[in-house]
């Protein structure tokens, strides 16, 4: 599983505000901090978070390098040379 992460903010940062309270005022804070934090880290990794909301795909970190430099080779083929040449590079609006 990759090691990237997606979240609005830290999950430390995020559990210490939305369950100050809770920590506060459990027998060993620190303890249940920590179990809150475990609880919501496999909940943000990236390769899960894309699964949800609709993301294309995840490239893993070591496959990285060869992606983009397949991109960089896909960008510099010719343009069909059937097609007339552009007027303008971008499409007035």
């Amino acid at each position: 599983m990759s090691g990237g992460s997606s979240a609005a903010m830290g999950i430390d940062g995020a559990v210490d505000i939305a369950y100050r309270h809770e920590i506060e005022s459990a027998d060993d804070p620190e303890g249940r901090r920590q179990e809150l934090i475990d609880r919501f880290e496999d909940r943000t990794d990236a390769v899960r978070a894309a699964a949800r909301v609709g993301i294309d795909g995840v490239v893993q970190p070591e496959d990285t390098r060869d992606r983009i430099r397949r991109a960089f080779d896909r960008a510099d083929a010719d343009r069909d040379r059937d097609w007339p040449p552009k007027k303008r590079a971008i499409n007035p609006i």
